[in-house]
């Protein structure tokens, strides 16, 4: 598995939506990504993202991979055409293979090392994995509803990527995340969405060729279409294309190696409006990869509090 790519794009394609209201309580947007807050205005935002993968062994144990990933996001209105922010990613891995594994064993935040023992083996890792900045704009003032929006990773720590005894966390590089954004209204309260993507992790010396190493690759589409039957309260579809290349660089840099892989992801979401100020929202979407058999899905909760002054 390309380790943490399953888990960013589904964080983002959670991301990109919600809905905006003024401090009135008027609704004024469908979607957050779309627009820029007004100078003065933000957001703050806390998102949880599940992924768990899981299949048998040829000894009929259970093999499962799990990634818990908190995003604590602040954006903040800075200009009519630029918003900027911080975003503090968290992540707790839980990697076993026994004869029943839990789902969820990565939701206890444990720093285990790797582990073995006659029914089981795999480990446990958690902590505060990356850093970001993020910054968001409009290109054309003449096209309201097209946004692009950038944010830059920087790792916490040199050993993410981890060792056969700590196991791996996140990348050990930097990871930069482009995403442009365009929204339309089809018919009376049904919005189309989608979001066209650059993604790159792990930059670093193997990226520039002047080491050994690996880097990724991917360009993912998203498409979702959002329904609200009550004022207050979103219905939506989404489908995911991420066609990904994950490249090892040999030879001191100057061999490079592609292994491509593409998955979709299909999911349902709800969301709600709470008062002036609040948004929640779960997700639940399900995994298809080229390359692994596995069994893999997302489970997705999230709270946001704004202010978008008038």
């Amino acid at each position: 598995m390309h380790r943490s790519t399953h888990i960013t794009h589904t964080a983002w394609l959670w991301l990109i939506l919600g809905m905006a209201t003024t401090a009135q309580g008027q609704f004024i947007d469908p979607f957050f990504p779309s627009r820029l807050y007004a100078p003065g205005g933000y957001e703050i935002h806390i998102f949880q993202n599940y992924y768990t993968a899981s299949h048998t062994l040829e000894d009929m144990h259970k093999f499962r991979y799990s990634f818990y990933t908190v995003y604590c996001q602040l954006l903040y209105g800075w200009k009519e055409s630029w918003n900027i922010g911080l975003d503090l990613k968290l992540r707790s891995v839980a990697r076993e293979s026994a004869p029943t594994v839990s789902p969820f064993h990565a939701l206890y935040w444990r720093n285990s090392g790797y582990f073995r023992t006659p029914d089981s083996e795999g480990y446990y890792r958690s902590g505060l994995s990356a850093v970001g900045i993020q910054w968001k704009w409009r290109p054309w003032s003449f096209i309201d509803n097209l946004i692009l929006h950038q944010t830059l990773y920087f790792p916490t720590a040199f050993d993410l990527e981890g060792t056969e005894e700590t196991g791996f966390l996140d990348w050990s590089g930097l990871s930069l995340h482009t995403r442009l954004y365009y929204d339309e209204e089809i018919v009376e309260s049904v919005y189309f969405f989608v979001e066209l993507s650059a993604v790159m992790e792990n930059i670093g010396a193997a990226a520039a060729g002047l080491a050994d190493g690996a880097y990724q690759l991917s360009t993912p589409i998203n498409l979702i279409v959002s329904w609200y039957p009550w004022e207050r309260h979103g219905l939506y579809a989404l489908v995911n294309a991420a066609p990904q290349w994950y490249v090892t660089v040999i030879r001191d840099g100057r061999v490079r190696e592609a292994v491509y892989n593409t998955y979709n992801q299909y999911g349902l979401g709800y969301k709600w409006t709470i008062g002036k100020h609040w948004l929640i929202e779960w997700l639940w979407t399900r995994f298809y990869s080229t390359s692994h058999d596995l069994y893999q899905a997302t489970y997705n909760m999230g709270l946001r509090y704004f202010v978008n002054p008038l």
